[in-house]
């Protein structure tokens, strides 16, 4: 059942792909303001700024992450197969006169693995603890990564980028070109850590004895109504 609503999906996506270009003709990529919808029990219903700085200089690397829950967990509530296409995902460093250099390109051709992300517990509430299990239900289409969210709509679809060193005499920014489908909503958000490569150590407010810090959420963003979309986000 799974694979038919999976199936149904892309197929749905391809559809809305031809609708908006031709085969010799590229996609057009547009922006819009975020739309209604928080996906049931979400953490942060709106955008929110927790610092623009880390907190000391122990924490010298950065990271973008992502992530798309079905609005409602009810299976009666998500009979329309719903998702994204990731087409690419960018990330740049900024000087301060405007100057960018591309530090990362995700262009949407592989599936993300495990070291990437993960499908992480809804219930009781959102991340009651760090266990995932990998992401299912991914594709890659012509025009970019699929991902079925309303397949799983009891887990949170989350990923992230590979951590990059920070420098405060720059910022970081991220270009998501994606499509969103249906009962759906994607979130961005940025932490700051310590190394390249230090685990994992819970989550404290004041980010006391952890190895992360939270920087930013943004606003959820909903179904883009056929059209790519561009969303950028800085720390």
């Amino acid at each position: 059942m799974r694979n038919r609503i999976f199936f149904a999906l892309c197929l749905l996506l391809s559809i809305g792909m031809t609708a908006c270009a031709t085969k010799d003709e590229p996609i057009k990529i547009v922006a819009i303001q975020s739309l209604p919808g928080v996906p049931d029990g979400a953490i942060h219903i709106k955008e929110k700024i927790f610092r623009l700085r880390p907190p000391e200089t122990a924490f010298d690397h950065a990271v973008f992450w992502y992530q798309i829950a079905a609005l409602h967990q009810d299976s009666a509530a998500n009979q329309r197969p719903s998702g994204i296409i990731l087409k690419s995902c960018k990330i740049y460093q900024k000087d301060q006169n405007g100057n960018k250099t591309l530090l990362t390109n995700f262009e949407g051709d592989s599936t993300l693995g495990p070291e990437l992300g993960g499908l992480f517990v809804r219930n009781p509430r959102w991340f009651k603890v760090d266990a995932h299990t990998p992401i299912v239900n991914q594709k890659v289409l012509s025009d970019g990564l699929a991902i079925n969210a309303s397949s799983t709509p009891d887990k949170i679809v989350h990923w992230w980028c590979d951590r990059f060193a920070y420098d405060k005499k720059y910022k970081y920014q991220v270009e998501m070109k994606v499509k969103i489908v249906g009962d759906v909503a994607l979130q961005i958000g940025g932490d700051y850590w310590k190394g390249q490569s230090s685990p994992h150590t819970g989550w404290h407010a004041e980010c006391k004895g952890t190895n992360n810090c939270e920087a930013f959420v943004s606003e959820w963003y909903g179904d883009s109504r056929g059209r790519y979309v561009t969303l950028t986000q800085e720390l």
